[in-house]
């Protein structure tokens, strides 16, 4: 008898995908599309979704539509994803729940069709009208991503409005901000961002990533025997950058405190318990996690 929890909690991929033909239950056939996706098999994991799509559905509906729509994004198949909408819509009635969950694709599946880049351009009068409506972070994001591949300045009004408005997310504003001082715009702009007042020519703005100091103590972070740890620091050491901006990196004169201060914190939330550490990393550990903390997290 197969153990598809405890060969999918080991990792054992090509083994549940050798089995594949024993999954007769939802559950199972969950397990078996989850492994065909972890080794980037997107393709072979949505055609199995595809032939056992009423099981799946009659058993658990909204695992499905995610399942569904993350493979489809992951292929690139938006208009796919647009056919497999139109089905769902067209099945009975099951609960709010996934009527609320069919209510958001179209717009998740256009968020996800420009940031990519996906088979339908957007044109200069869209973009205007999705900076000035949107309000969602992840998508805001997504929208100024795809502004790269446009001429920005027709939207330097739009992402100045967005570094005005208060309901904006400080990781949007950042990212606005970023944009404008790469695109060098000369414009006086006033904002509030992290609880602070900035006034400030954002030509005149250092990127956030660009310091000496920044770069050193990246250096410092990446290196190890722990990856994990590393690579959580440095999420972290970005993050606390970003936040910060557009004030600069207070890095300390002694570098290795803050590779110090970041794997403590990586440890931490690792749930892994840190090692002793001196007084003055701890302190600074604690003085960025009490700012990163402070930075509200993007809506899921």
């Amino acid at each position: 008898m197969v153990d598809w929890k405890k060969l999918s909690d080991n990792g054992d991929y090509l083994e549940i995908i050798s089995h594949k033909s024993e999954a007769v239950t939802a559950p199972e056939v969950f397990f078996v599309i989850s492994a065909f996706l972890s080794l980037n098999q997107g393709q072979k994991a949505m055609q199995l979704l595809l032939e056992k799509r009423q099981l799946l559905w009659e058993s658990n509906p909204s695992l499905l539509l995610k399942a569904n729509f993350e493979t489809r994004f992951a292929l690139r198949q938006f208009d796919e994803a647009y056919a497999d909408l139109s089905y769902f819509q067209n099945l009975p009635y099951v609960s709010q729940k996934i009527e609320e969950q069919l209510r958001d694709l179209p717009h998740r599946i256009r968020v996800e069709e420009i940031a990519s880049g996906g088979p339908k351009p957007i044109d200069e009068e869209e973009m205007h009208a999705l900076l000035r409506d949107e309000r969602d972070p992840a998508a805001l994001l997504a929208y100024l991503n795809s502004l790269k591949k446009l001429d920005l300045e027709p939207f330097f009004g739009d992402l100045h409005s967005l570094l005005e408005a208060e309901d904006v997310h400080d990781d949007v504003k950042s990212y606005a901000l970023m944009l404008l001082s790469a695109h060098h715009d000369d414009t006086t702009v006033s904002f509030e961002k992290g609880g602070k007042r900035f006034t400030l020519i954002p030509q005149e703005v250092r990127m956030p990533y660009g310091s000496s100091e920044y770069l050193r103590v990246r250096s410092l972070v990446q290196q190890g025997n722990e990856p994990s740890v590393s690579e959580v620091a440095g999420e972290l050491l970005d993050q606390y950058v970003l936040t910060r901006y557009p004030d600069s990196y207070d890095c300390p004169a002694e570098l290795d405190l803050d590779n110090q201060a970041f794997r403590y914190l990586a440890k931490r939330y690792l749930s892994v318990k840190p090692n002793s550490a001196p007084m003055p990393v701890i302190e600074r550990a604690e003085k960025i996690d009490g700012t990163l903390r402070s930075a509200s997290a993007l809506a899921a």
